[in-house]
């Protein structure tokens, strides 16, 4: 099972978290965030890819049900799960990336933003909740870090934008 971790720092009060859920259409997904309700869990947190903190335990736990990369929207050759909770001052998100092939999996030691080819999950944020804006956080099996902004409405990413987040990832035996 690969286990990977996201701790965000958000400077703001609303976000609109988007998760992957399988949907017929765009109003459909639409209703799903809707109903996404982020508890509020306060306490000390250690973020160093384990699951061991009792937060992780209450968080809102979901299935991601499609890939959007290397496919379009298509059902996940793995399992993966996503638990979130936020704290009143922070986001936490924690990805368990189940795959029973090992040798499979794509990570490396890389540098910051450069695990572009490599397995990865992530959350997009849209701040403004306009559809226009999102602050993308990506980690790789490794827990390295991808970060970007991305603009709907001309279809750019930019990489050269730095958040300031922790994260942490671990490959463990069971696949």
């Amino acid at each position: 099972m690969s286990r990977i971790f996201i701790c965000l720092l958000l400077f703001i009060a609303y976000a609109n978290i988007t998760y992957a859920q399988q949907t017929t259409s765009k109003a459909n997904l639409a209703n799903d965030f809707a109903r996404l309700t982020i508890p509020n869990i306060a306490g000390k947190m250690k973020i160093d890819g384990e699951l061991d903190d009792t937060q992780w335990q209450q968080a809102k736990q979901l299935e991601l049900n499609y890939v959007t990369q290397p496919f379009k929207n298509t059902r996940p050759p793995v399992s993966t799960q996503v638990k979130i909770f936020e704290n009143g001052d922070t986001l936490y998100v924690a990805f368990i990336a189940q795959d029973p092939k090992i040798e499979n999996i794509s990570a490396f030691y890389r540098d910051r933003d450069g695990i572009w080819s490599d397995d990865l999950v992530g959350i997009k944020i849209d701040t403004f909740n306009d559809g226009r804006l999102a602050y993308q956080f990506f980690v790789n099996p490794h827990g390295i870090q991808a970060d970007s902004i991305q603009n709907e409405m001309t279809g750019r990413e930019s990489d050269s934008w730095d958040g300031i987040w922790q994260s942490a990832g671990k490959i463990v035996a069971d696949g």
